[in-house]
């Protein structure tokens, strides 16, 4: 393993791209796997290099935050104008639902919102 970077994250939840990532990590470096992989996903890489060069891989549950804290911090963003919520929110009748799921897979919008 040659020198790499200390950090690497993937929120593709792709297995090859989340284990170039794991791949570009330089001794006891730490990969963060976001996305979520397909069923039966595995990431391709030899556990070996994982334990001999001390690496760390985790997840992170919505950026590790803590709720009590975070949600009143994200509000008052709001109130201030500084976190535009509603430009990153697009809302979606429910027979639209897969047309939502398209427009997120390919990064078109970044929160579809289904309506009832």
């Amino acid at each position: 393993m040659s020198p790499g970077a200390r950090f690497s994250i993937d929120a593709t939840g792709n297995p090859a791209v989340a284990g170039a990532a794991v791949l570009s990590l330089e001794k006891l470096g730490t990969c963060a796997l976001l996305g979520l992989f397909p069923p039966g996903g595995r990431l391709p890489v030899d556990v070996r290099q994982i334990v001999v060069n001390g690496l760390t891989i985790r997840g992170s549950v919505e950026g590790d935050s803590q709720p009590r804290s975070m949600i009143p911090r994200l509000v008052d963003l709001y109130e201030k104008g500084m976190f535009p919520i509603d430009k990153l929110i697009v809302e979606f009748p429910l027979p639209q639902i897969n047309l939502a799921l398209k427009a997120a897979r390919v990064g078109d919008i970044v929160k579809p919102v289904i309506v009832f």
